[in-house]
């Protein structure tokens, strides 16, 4: 009897041991680009990058992403890029139409 305790109960406690270490790795989430984060604004390092918590603007989602520093800086230049692009359009439909 004692011998089938001890055998119910180390197989318990490895069963346990096991549950908790896997839970515990799944609460460590790997920083990488769309990976969900949980504060705008955050900064973190990972793998020799710098990762941004924002919404990317690339991909149709509101919830914050951890976006390369990279991704940032061109996704701004983009807009920088659109917006001149669209006022010089107008100014010269205008430039054109009074011509």
């Amino acid at each position: 009897m004692f011998r089938k305790v001890l055998a119910a109960t180390l197989v318990g406690f490895v069963l346990t041991s096991a549950l908790v270490s896997a839970t515990a790795g799944a609460a460590t989430t790997t920083i990488s680009n769309g990976v969900l984060c949980p504060k705008l604004g955050a900064k973190k390092n990972a793998n020799g990058n710098t990762y941004y918590c924002s919404l990317n603007t690339v991909v149709n989602s509101k919830k914050n992403t951890w976006t390369t520093v990279d991704c940032v800086t061109v996704n701004k230049q983009y807009a920088k890029s659109n917006k001149d692009y669209l006022a010089i359009s107008a100014s010269m439909t205008t430039t054109l139409a009074n011509d």
